[in-house]
């Protein structure tokens, strides 16, 4: 059988395995790996953000009353004179929001970047793949953003179980479309 000479190792023999022109052309995978990328860089602003929220003032459990910090010492002061602290907003509860969504985003990209790579590797799914990845995306900002307005359980389960169940289809298609050899 003819192979054209790009495709045969030097023994000379025709090895599948190095055949990723076809998969890497598709337009689909590029716009995988974009969404990807913009999921990447919504991760890293979130992590600068964490930076400059760092936490400068801290909560008590309850109560209506502050702890300010200010090099070595410590006084308590009302909610209401901690600067940048108001009843609803103070920069403790800022950080610790953050600190959550940076968990989340953290947990999700590596979570998509394993999906993404076996799909990759396999050469399983296209189209299909980057309509899923940008729905992904598109849950996890939305996730992102309730996670920094609440903190609730109930939406963290609906969450990631609506992200599992999308990552486990881009899973499942990249090994019923790929991994043929």
């Amino acid at each position: 059988m003819f192979f054209p000479r790009d495709t045969l190792i030097p023994g000379g023999y025709y090895d599948p395995l190095l055949e990723f022109g076809p998969f890497f052309a598709s337009t689909a995978v590029r716009g995988t790996w974009v969404a990807f990328f913009v999921f990447w860089i919504l991760w890293a602003l979130v992590q600068i953000a964490r930076n400059i929220f760092a936490q400068s003032v801290t909560r008590q459990a309850a109560g209506s009353e502050m702890h300010e910090r200010t090099g070595e010492t410590a006084r308590t002061v009302p909610r209401d004179e901690v600067p940048g602290g108001t009843k609803m907003f103070d920069e403790y509860s800022m950080s610790c929001r953050l600190d959550r969504v940076q968990g989340v985003l953290r947990d999700l990209l590596l979570s998509l970047l394993a999906a993404l790579t076996i799909n990759t590797f396999g050469r399983g799914g296209t189209s299909s793949v980057e309509v899923l990845t940008w729905i992904f995306l598109g849950v996890a900002i939305v996730w992102t953003i309730f996670e920094l307005g609440f903190d609730n359980r109930i939406i963290r389960v609906i969450f990631s179980s609506i992200l599992y169940g999308i990552n486990l289809v881009i899973f499942i298609l990249a090994f019923a479309a790929g991994w043929r050899f």
